[in-house]
């Protein structure tokens, strides 16, 4: 009796995202994929891809930011160059063994940093990355909030738009006691963003650092608009 083979086609989840954008054909995925796995040294698809003319850096970076919600974070780093998979392969053990994320594994092998980790967090959720500095900062959004507060719920707000949203940085996006904490303050009318803890932190320092000079000039900080023009001038002159 005759058996048949079900080829199966080889598959990409970043491939597949950029043939769903028309960035490329699903003829020269399988192109790119069949060189990928012929090559005697590892190369990424995104490289291959280029190489062939298929696609511009710029088109799979793009599509990656657009689209990065619907990729696992270990896709995203492998496709970027960042890991390898024998590296996503250590770390997805120490996840298991620690019961921890596998951004923090790939952290304690050594893999990537906080930034790169925060980078593609970002991609991977949708949302703004900000390393936040106090000149940046809409100082209107500093009134009423003490640095003890947001160093404990590691947070800064950090703009307001038009129609009142605020956006806040945040070093844990998916933290639901700082979101709660940050909403208590601004209504739940807020966009969150994630940036690194110590650039947060060092934003809070110099804040805290700006109410203290206001504190040992006897003048009164809670007061509005006046200590509003205040922080402005002591920003711009830092």
């Amino acid at each position: 009796m005759a058996t048949t083979e079900t080829k199966h086609k080889p598959s990409s989840p970043i491939g597949q995202l950029l043939v769903k954008e028309g960035i490329i054909t699903e003829e020269q995925l399988q192109r790119a994929l069949r060189i990928q796995s012929l090559l005697e040294q590892p190369k990424h698809l995104s490289d291959i891809l280029i190489e062939l003319g298929y696609a511009t850096r710029q088109a799979i970076n793009q599509a990656i930011t657009k689209h990065g919600g619907s990729l696992r974070l270990g896709d995203l780093l492998i496709e970027q160059g960042i890991i390898t998979q024998e590296t996503l392969n250590s770390a997805l053990a120490l996840q298991k063994e620690k019961g921890i994320k596998l951004g923090e594994a790939l952290i304690e092998l050594g893999a990537i940093n906080e930034r790169t980790l925060l980078r593609n967090l970002a991609h991977q959720m949708g949302v703004p990355y900000i390393e936040p500095e106090l000149p940046m900062i809409d100082p209107r959004l500093l009134q009423g909030v003490s640095p003890a507060f947001m160093r404990k719920y590691k947070f800064v707000p950090f703009s307001r738009s038009e129609d009142g949203t605020v956006t806040v940085v945040v070093s844990d996006i998916q933290n639901e006691e700082t979101k709660r904490a940050v909403e208590d303050i601004f209504g739940g009318h807020c966009n969150f963003a994630i940036g690194p803890e110590d650039a947060i932190n060092d934003a809070i320092d110099a804040y805290e650092e700006y109410r203290k000079q206001i504190s040992e000039s006897g003048k009164d900080i809670s007061v509005g608009e006046d200590n509003i023009v205040q922080l402005v001038n002591h920003l711009i002159i830092s």
